[in-house]
């Protein structure tokens, strides 16, 4: 009850606690040698040089933090974060211990400022790497919660440093307490290297290649530079944080000045100092467990954000009246207490925005160009100001630091969102490098563009002639023709497809040098086909002489061109025509309607129409294309029954090619065909199109909103309709629907948890449970796209996208950018609602359970139509087998994106095997030709053909899949 009890209190979800506790305990080990760092080296130093020496220290620092800088952003992006905290805190502690034994050796006063200097910077770079670790571990949602109570470690850590200060005072030398510093370190390493051995490595970081780390560094730099001229939010918090640093060193000089002044002795003030920081550590606890993440919650980052820059302007403000023990003490608490509480955790967030590559650059950036350069600018600041005989001139420069800290911390605020929104477009949409997207290429993205057609894979060639073709036509022609030169016969004659339209003059020789050179059959065909669409006044010679030796297929194709070419009018056209398109062989067919694609001007047959139940695709395509030239057409009604028989097996690109043939006819009987489609059990994008072309020809049904509302349409056609570009209800109706799918939504969640008393094994709990869920995901994205009519529509399609992809890392900024949103009390409601989704280990169960037969009742009343069958069917014992097939599909991590109903077409195919311990499955050079979901036990991935060798690259269990890959590239199996 206690564990229960402090875990609700501090907002910390089950499945979170031990991850939770091991980065406390870190901290705290962390903060802890901080601590001692901070008030021993203070002390040593202060003593023996004097506050006058402070401003070159901070010059110093600068200098120091450029050259950790450089090494720590050589690495950041190739060390995993846990391994590189341990060579951190290693490397801290063998310096220490360095450093110890020099003073006990020698009397070199030079030692002091050193390790004064090896605390400042360490301070700053275990500060920005910590962030780092602890963002590549946790999602945004969850650094929200349990951030602020992870860096309540430091706080703790420093207060117990404090008493430990307090206390060694009285037994040991302030030089012998640095093994102090020593332990909390070395404990800190040996932490981190128990927790990663036990649960691997951090889950959100993804090293990059490794190269020369000076290189490296300095590419970092560059890209970091570059990036933060295009991202505001990275130019906003590189300008916060040189204020920041600028108030933060005026504030602890004013602070220290005040101690130096107004404590005497040695002993005295490394108790006033101990003192400060247990108390502030004490008050940063407080403020960090019971009030950060809760100011999180209610009033958001953007509030939390300007609590520090305000404590700062008040700071300097009592600074103005004088150096007063009172003031020092409430600047010690702005600085040690507020700073740690409110402006660290909401700086950590807002980097959590920063698309994730760019967060261990950006961070490394900030230690080597930030930080130094506002490090030297307060360093010649004081070192200048403190000539001056009051403090006023110090003061001011932190009062003017501090009003520009809050107007960039406002401004910060200002583009947060917009990141958001950006980052999450660009990982959803856009890949890493897609010059394809650019609408105006530049001279790189050409380069890049002309480079991939010199590649030796065919695809990668294609793909990049074709991005030419569409993005720079004027250099395509040109590239392409250069690279035909290089690659072979087959993907010569693709690349000359695409120039036949241009039809440059090189174009020709190529082609008969390609004629001369090859000795496939069809390769020669294809070769003459191009030609002849280029006229080219040599072909029809050579294509008779040609066709005369062989009788293929494809010769035909050449022979019925030239009969065309002679006299398109002429009756042997039509005969040779129909004789053709009666052969069974579909290859044949082909062929004729290939040539009746490149002369338009010839009516096709009336026996074309029969081709629209080819077996191939591309016959089906051609014909639906053809047809169109057939007079009388639409009248015929036998088309429309066989283009509906012909839907149930089509491919996808052939249900698209027939939405778009039977738009073209405009009768009530064709669109009444294309409503049928939308309703039916068919891709997506083949269902919108369908609804698409309907709305074009005013032609969508009186009663679609009462059917949206009474649950009558499918979800997928719900959110087919809200995401039509062209809007078919007012902002009323679709505010109504809305709020109606937020009730429906809620009713569905309720119900979720009020089953869960029930939790078991048996088929009726598991169906029910897995079609609440995903009812309830539908209803919610129907809200969400709903809303996105109502309010922002481009944020809120991105983030229904990113929640759909099921990213954990994304999913957080997702849930993120929602709450910034200046939301009405609807998107409210859904945030609500998506915060089960989120952080599912924070749902709680229901107080009033209800039974199994209760739920399933409600749903057979309030469903869809669909979900009535599922339930149903669970009731009939032949279909048990079948149900099971489908929730087995539907857990699995193959297709457990994918609706249920949508799954069920796969399970009528799914078969069940049975294996016993040891058996092989499969061997490597067998043929590929399964896919296997593991339904129960383990199954074991081995490199070797040994049957006996026992050594696994891998150990998959309940729900993995494998045997995927020899299916997709059709190769033997290699495992």
């Amino acid at each position: 009850m206690l564990k229960q009890f402090i875990s609700k209190t501090l907002l910390i979800h089950q499945n979170e606690q031990r991850e939770t506790f091991y980065f406390l305990s870190l901290f705290i080990l962390i903060g802890l040698a901080m601590g001692f760092g901070k008030g021993i080296t203070e002390t040593l130093f202060l003593t023996r040089f004097g506050i006058e020496y402070l401003p070159t220290m901070f010059m110093l620092t600068a200098l120091g933090l450029l050259i950790t800088g450089l090494v720590y952003g050589s690495i950041v992006d190739i060390v995993t974060p846990h391994r590189l905290m341990k060579i951190l805190v290693v490397s801290t502690a063998a310096v220490i211990v360095g450093s110890w034994v020099l003073i006990q050796s020698m009397t070199l006063s030079l030692i002091y400022p050193a390790l004064y200097l090896l605390q400042e910077t360490t301070y700053d770079l275990f500060a920005v790497h910590l962030m780092f670790y602890v963002s590549q571990n946790l999602h945004l949602s969850q650094s929200k919660r349990l951030s602020p109570i992870i860096l309540s470690g430091i706080s703790i850590g420093s207060m117990m440093s404090g008493v430990g200060l307090g206390i060694g005072t009285l037994v040991l030398s302030l030089d012998n307490m640095l093994w102090l510093w020593v332990t909390a370190l070395l404990s800190g390493a040996l932490l981190v290297r128990y927790y990663h051995q036990k649960h691997g490595p951090s889950p959100f970081f993804h090293a990059t290649k490794k190269g020369h780390y000076v290189a490296d560094s300095l590419k970092n730099i560059k890209q970091g530079v570059s990036f933060t001229k295009r991202s505001p939010l990275l130019l906003s918090l590189c300008l916060t944080l040189f204020f920041t640093v600028i108030a933060y060193y005026t504030l602890k000089y004013l602070i220290n000045l005040t101690f130096v002044t107004k404590v005497p002795s040695e002993n005295t003030l490394a108790k006033v100092i101990g003192s400060v920081i247990a108390f502030n550590s004490i008050a940063g606890l407080f403020i960090q467990i019971f009030v950060t993440n809760r100011f999180f919650e209610k009033f958001g980052i953007r509030i939390v954000n300007l609590i520090f820059p305000l404590s700062m302007i008040a700071s300097n403000a009592f600074f103005l009246l004088g150096l007063h023990i009172p003031t020092a003490f409430f600047g010690s608490f702005v600085r040690d207490t507020l700073m740690g509480a409110f402006r660290n955790p909401s700086y950590n967030l807002f980097f959590e925005a920063l698309p994730p590559a760019m967060q261990g650059r950006s961070r490394s950036m900030t230690l080597m160009f930030v930080l130094p350069i506002s490090l030297l600018c307060v360093g010649l600041l004081l070192h200048f100001m403190q000539q001056s005989e009051t403090h006023l001139p110090i003061t001011m420069i932190g009062v003017i630091a501090t009003i520009f800290l809050f107007w960039f911390s406002v401004r910060t605020n200002k583009v947060y969102y917009d990141t958001l929104i950006t980052t999450m477009s660009e990982a959803t949409y856009l890949g890493k490098s897609d010059v394809s997207r650019l609408a105006k290429p530049t001279s790189a993205a050409l380069n890049e563009l002309k480079e991939g057609l010199q590649s030796d894979e065919r695809h990668i060639v294609l793909y990049y002639a074709r991005r030419l073709m569409k993005f720079a036509p004027d250099e395509a022609s040109p590239a392409i023709l250069h690279a035909l030169n290089r690659q072979p016969n087959r993907i010569k004659i693709e690349l000359a497809e695409l120039l036949v339209v241009d039809r440059p003059e090189e174009l020709n020789d190529a082609l008969w040098q390609c004629f001369d050179n090859s000795t496939d059959h069809e390769e020669i065909c294809a070769i003459l086909h191009l030609l002849m669409d280029v006229e080219d006044p040599m072909v029809w010679k050579k294509a008779a002489s040609w066709i005369t030796q062989h009788e293929t297929a494809c010769a035909e194709g050449i022979r019925l061109r030239i009969l065309i070419h002679e006299n398109p009018a002429d009756s042997a056209v039509q005969k040779s025509l129909e004789l053709l398109l009666s052969a069974s062989d579909p290859e044949s067919t082909k062929v004729v309607l290939n040539t009746l694609l490149r002369h338009r001007e010839v009516t096709p047959p009336a026996s074309t129409i029969k081709q629209l139940m080819s077996p191939l695709e591309e016959n089906v395509l051609s014909t639906l294309v053809l047809i169109r030239n057939i007079p009388d057409i639409s009248s015929d009604s036998a088309i429309l029954s066989m283009l509906e028989k012909r839907m149930e097996t089509a491919t996808f690109k052939v249900k698209l090619a027939i939405v778009e043939f039977l738009a073209s006819f405009k009768t009530a009987d064709a669109n009444h065909l294309l409503y049928s489609i939308f309703e039916a059990h068919h891709q997506q994008n083949v269902r919108q199109l369908a609804l698409c072309e309907l709305h074009k020809n005013d032609q969508v049904p009186e009663d679609l909103f009462e059917n949206l509302i009474n649950d009558r349409v499918p979800f997928s056609a719900q959110q087919i309709i809200l995401d039509s570009s062209e809007p078919f209800f007012s902002k009323d109706e679709i505010k109504s629907l809305v709020e109606n799918r937020v009730n429906k939504a809620s009713k569905l969640h309720t119900l979720q948890q009020q089953i869960e008393s029930h939790a078991d094994e048996s088929l009726q709990y598991r169906l029910l449970s897995t079609l609440l869920e995903e009812q309830f995901r539908q209803s919610l994205d129907t809200c969400l796209a709903g809303l996105s009519l109502i309010e922002n529509q481009k944020g809120i399609n991105i983030v229904r996208a990113v929640l759909h992809s099921h990213d954990r890392q994304y999913s957080g900024l997702a849930f993120e950018a929602l709450k910034n949103l200046n939301h009405t009390a609807i998107s409210g409601s859904i945030l609500k609602l998506l915060t089960s989704l989120l952080d599912p280990s924070g749902k709680q169960r229901h107080q009033n359970a209800i039974s199994l037969d209760e739920a399933i009742n409600w749903c057979m009343h309030n469903c869809s139509p669909w979900v009535k069958q599922c339930l149903s069917q669970a009731q009939d014992s032949n279909m048990i087998d079948f149900l099971e097939k489908t929730l087995l599909l539907k857990h699995s991590r193959l297709f457990g994106d994918i609706d249920t109903e949508d799954i069920q077409s796969i399970a009528e195919i799914l078969v069940e095997d049975f294996y016993q311990e040891g058996d092989r499955i499969f061997d490597i050079g067998d043929t590929s030709d399964q896919c296997y979901i593991i339904q129960s036990g383990k199954i074991g991935i081995s490199l070797h053909e040994a049957q006996d060798n026992k050594e696994f690259v891998a150990i998959l269990e309940k729900g993995d899949y494998f045997g995927e890959m020899g299916i997709l590239d059709n190769n033997l199996r290699k495992v």
